[in-house]
């Protein structure tokens, strides 16, 4: 028993793994632990195990509870759902839908989201410059890091902004986290067909815009979507985007060892009629 305690309920673990210990048993989760707990995946099914959180509905088990809320966005003091974007310039051609009924994000969470995970590491290739990836760069970047992305892959994009976002959180008087850094250019239509055409699953930034989030909508000159990668992926090809994952820490071990591959079990919560979620990640090396 640790010396710190001097006295400990009966039958407790208290000091076992160290004074200032707050994993308790979970210490027993080691990398080897894990790698021992793989060898159990025989036919890679997924098993859910969430109840979906609008049951049992009202607050008949708990009178103190009620089920969550699930609201849309309010823009501009409108509700943001089939709201349409050319009210901010008529040339824009998509609706907008925020956390309201529209493709249900309970279906991807029932049968899990697990498979390989590949990093694509912008920062380590750009820096913290803010400006967009084309395809050509975007092809240079995986050739050099011998990178490979196959169908049902999960690509993450680490640029670094979730940095900045630990950091201002941090200090005693934050300063704005800034515009976007590295993103991809959505509107380059030879990287839109290479997402099409690659097979990947799923596209994870930890910046809050997986492609440039235009603030200058009203100066477009031809009609068409602002977020051009966010119309193709989600609506016309069914590939959910991640956004404001925090990826530094994957990143640089992954790049220490000379690899870009991992495992990735990234789960939304189990709400029916979002949109949108948190998701619970977990990557595995």
């Amino acid at each position: 028993m640790n010396k710190r305690w001097k006295i400990r309920p009966e039958g407790s673990n208290w000091g076992d793994f160290g004074a200032d210990d707050q994993l308790g048993r979970t210490n027993l989760l080691t990398e080897d632990h894990v790698l021992e707990a793989m060898k159990e995946v025989r036919t890679g099914r997924n098993f859910f195990l969430s109840m979906p959180l609008d049951l049992p509905g009202g607050n008949a088990i708990n009178p103190s509870r009620l089920p969550p809320e699930l609201k849309p966005v309010i823009r501009q003091g409108e509700i943001a759902f089939e709201s349409a974007a050319r009210r901010d310039n008529p040339l824009q051609t998509y609706l907008l839908c925020d956390d309201a009924v529209n493709l249900c994000i309970q279906h991807m969470a029932e049968p899990c989201l697990q498979g390989h995970g590949v990093m694509m590491d912008l920062r380590a290739h750009c820096g913290d410059e803010r400006r967009m990836v084309g395809y050509g760069e975007l092809m240079a970047i995986i050739k050099k890091d011998g990178m490979e992305v196959s169908a049902g892959d999960l690509v993450c994009l680490h640029t670094g902004f979730a940095d900045r976002i630990v950091a201002a959180a941090t200090a005693p008087d934050p300063e704005p986290v800034g515009a976007v850094d590295t993103v991809l250019d959505g509107g380059d239509r030879k990287l839109l067909n290479w997402i099409s055409e690659s097979g990947l699953a799923t596209l994870i930034s930890d910046s809050v815009a997986v492609e440039k989030s235009s603030s200058v909508a009203r100066e477009m000159t031809e009609s068409g979507p602002v977020l051009p990668l966010h119309e193709h992926c989600p609506f016309k090809i069914g590939v959910p985007l991640g956004e404001l994952w925090y990826l530094s820490k994957l990143a640089a071990w992954l790049r220490e060892n000379r690899s870009s591959r991992f495992f990735l079990t990234a789960l939304p919560l189990r709400m029916p009629g979002a949109v949108g979620s948190p998701a619970t990640s977990v990557a595995t090396v």
